[in-house]
């Protein structure tokens, strides 16, 4: 009994580390990775009780419990509104990939001669910050870099006051963005890698 029931429990981690994984890469939410595993749970707990295996299923149950509140500390209270509410499956939200090597971040000048880079002028984000600044802009400005199908502009006052109102970007890279103004710099470009 004892064997059989750490077998399905070792099966019902390597779920959860998945379900984990996929959340901390930005492809699911941790409230639909956490139900996803709870269903997974209750599952094989029928499959359980079906072929009438001597498992503990209380053990089975506590680690699926356990186990969903790592992904999700709000899984009871969100387990508990899906009882009480009508639920569904929002799925209207692009995917944020995690998968950016990085952001190359170019300055430019536009006046009524045209647009103009600045020559040598470029910021390059590494993966992790690439991620984060992404997400932000989508989920806080509605900015989609994914959609842009050309390098995609902000102007440098603008970027600068989501900055100043919250969105998370290295000092250096914001330090930066003062001294593109200060060269005549009117936007900046992102080219996502």
């Amino acid at each position: 009994m004892h064997n059989q029931t750490n077998q399905i429990i070792k099966v019902l981690k390597t779920y959860a580390n998945n379900r984990k994984r996929d959340v901390d890469n930005n492809l699911e939410s941790k409230e639909l990775s956490s139900l996803l595993l709870e269903k997974y749970a209750v599952g094989m707990v029928d499959v359980v009780r079906v072929l009438g295996l001597k498992v503990n299923i209380d053990a089975i149950c506590a680690e699926a419990d356990r186990l969903c509140f790592e992904i999700d500390k709000n899984t009871i209270k969100n387990r508990e509104l899906r009882y009480k509410n009508y639920s569904s499956l929002d799925l209207s939200k692009k995917r944020r990939s995690s998968q950016l090597k990085h952001i190359d971040i170019y300055a430019y000048e536009k006046n009524a001669s045209g647009e103009f880079i600045l020559e040598g002028e470029k910021y390059t984000l590494n993966s992790s910050d690439s991620c984060t600044l992404v997400q932000q802009l989508y989920d806080e400005k509605g900015i989609d870099l994914y959609d842009a199908t050309l390098l995609y502009s902000i102007p440098i006052g603008k970027i600068k006051s989501y900055l100043q109102t919250g969105i998370e970007a290295p000092n250096k890279f914001a330090r930066e963005i003062d001294k593109w103004e200060d060269l005549g710099a009117t936007e900046i470009r992102f080219d996502l890698c």
